[in-house]
C-alpha cells in the first residue's frame, strides 16, 4: 500500500514517510526504504512519545496517582447527578481531551490538580449528606481520596512536574502552523536536560526516566533526518550550546548522500562550510535577528520551568447542561481504562 502510494504520487516528490508504529508498519517501511532508495520511512513521533509517557505512568508513585484520578473521574461522569453537582463547583469539566491517550492523560491530571479545592468543597457540602451515592463504595472510595488521601494531591504534583518536558515535545510534534522535523533532535535533548536540571544533575534521580526516553529515542525515533534537521536549524546552529557531536554530522552526510545527486555532493559540502561559518548571506544581519522569527521558539515550550502551570485552566469552555450522549462521550475519554502500562544512548547529544 506504501510503494503504491509514492507511486501514485510520484518518487522525485517524496522524502518522508510516517506511519504508525505498529511492526507491521515498521517492516513496510523498512521494505519501502530498500526499493526506493531516495526516501525515508519513520515511526510516528507523537505515538512514540505517547508511549514513553505510558512508561512514565508505570513507575510506582505515577501509577498510584493515574489510578486513583481514574477512579475519581470515572465515578462522577457514571452518575450524571454527581457530574452536574461537580459542575456546580468547579465551573468546567474535569475531562481534558488530548490528542493521544496519554496527553489526556496529562490534561485531566492537570485539571483535576487546578479543581482541587472546588472537589474538596464539594465533598464537604452539607447537601451532599444525604446524597445516596456517597453511601454506596464508589462514593466512599471518591470522597475519601479527595479528602484523606495523603499521597494523592502530592502524587498529581510529582506526576505532572515528570511529564511537563515531554508533554511540551508533543506539543510541538503536534502544531499544525510549522513542521517539527527540524526540531525533534533539539526538542528531545531540552526535555531531557529539563529533567536533569530538576534535580541539580544527580543521575540517581532521574536515570529511570532517561532510561524510558532512551529505550524509545534509541529504536525508534532516532533517525538521520531528525539528526540534519537538528544540525540545518538556524535556532540551534548559531547557539552557543549547539552540538557538533559526531552522530549528528553522521546523520547529516546519510542524508546528504542519500537524496543529492553525487555530482552536487562536493558544492553542498562546500556550502555547508559556509553555512557553518556564516559566510555570505548566512552572516547578514537580517539573518541573525529574523532566524528566531520564521519557526517556532521553543523558549514558549517551557521546557526548564517545571511548575505546573495553571495558566491553561481558563482553556476549557464553560460547561453547559450537556445531553446524555455527550456526557458518554466525555466519560469515554476519561484519562484511561484499567491501570497504566497496556534518545539517544544513556547520555544527552551534548555527552
Amino acid at each position: 500500500m506504501l510503494d503504491a502510494i509514492v507511486e501514485e504520487v510520484g518518487e522525485e516528490h517524496v522524502v518522508q514517510v510516517v506511519t504508525d508504529n505498529a511492526p507491521a508498519y515498521k517492516a513496510a517501511g523498512n521494505l519501502l526504504m530498500r526499493k526506493r532508495k531516495k526516501l525515508y520511512w519513520t515511526p510516528c513521533v507523537a505515538h512514540c512519545i505517547d508511549l514513553m509517557l505510558e512508561k512514565l505512568f508505570e513507575l510506582p508513585q505515577m501509577k498510584n496517582a493515574y489510578l486513583k484520578a481514574n477512579r475519581v473521574a470515572n465515578c462522577i461522569y457514571s452518575h450524571g447527578y454527581v457530574l452536574d453537582m461537580m459542575r456546580s463547583f468547579t465551573k468546567r469539566g474535569l475531562i481534558r481531551p488530548g490528542d493521544t491517550r496519554f496527553a489526556t492523560a496529562n490534561l485531566t491530571l492537570q485539571s483535576l490538580l487546578q479543581n482541587k479545592q472546588a472537589l474538596e468543597e464539594m465533598f464537604t457540602y452539607n447537601k451532599w449528606k444525604n446524597c445516596e451515592w456517597l453511601s454506596k463504595s464508589d462514593g466512599k472510595d471518591v470522597k475519601k481520596i479527595i479528602l484523606r488521601d495523603q499521597t494523592f494531591w502530592p502524587g498529581l504534583v510529582y506526576s505532572l512536574k515528570e511529564m511537563k518536558p515531554l508533554v511540551g515535545v508533543l506539543r510541538l510534534v503536534d502544531a499544525e502552523n510549522v513542521p517539527a522535523m527540524e526540531f525533534i533532535y533539539g526538542a528531545m535533548d531540552m526535555a531531557k536536560e529539563a529533567l536533569a536540571a530538576k534535580y541539580d544533575g544527580d543521575v540517581s534521580k532521574y536515570r529511570e526516566i532517561w532510561n524510558i526516553i532512551d529505550e524509545k529515542w534509541d529504536f525508534q525515533m532516532h533517525r538521520d533526518l531528525h539528526a540534519a534537521g537538528y544540525f540545518l536549524n538556524l535556532q540551534f546552529q548559531y547557539e552557543d550550546d549547539f552540538s557538533d557531536h559526531t552522530e549528528i554530522r553522521h546523520g547529516l552526510y546519510n542524508v546528504m548522500e542519500k537524496l543529492l545527486p553525487r555530482e552536487d555532493l562536493a558544492d553542498a559540502h562546500l556550502e555547508l562550510d559556509k553555512y557553518c561559518n556564516k559566510e555570505g548571506c548566512f552572516g547578514r544581519l537580517e539573518a541573525e535577528i529574523t532566524r528566531k522569527l520564521k519557526t517556532p521558539d521553543l523558549e514558549e515550550l517551557d521546557f526548564p520551568s517545571l511548575g505546573i502551570d495553571t495558566a491553561t485552566q481558563n482553556d476549557e469552555p464553560e460547561p453547559s447542561d450537556l445531553p446524555a450522549q455527550q456526557r458518554m462521550r466525555e466519560r469515554d475519554s476519561v484519562v484511561g481504562v484499567g491501570s497504566a502500562g497496556s534518545g539517544r544512548g544513556q547520555h544527552s547529544k551534548r555527552g
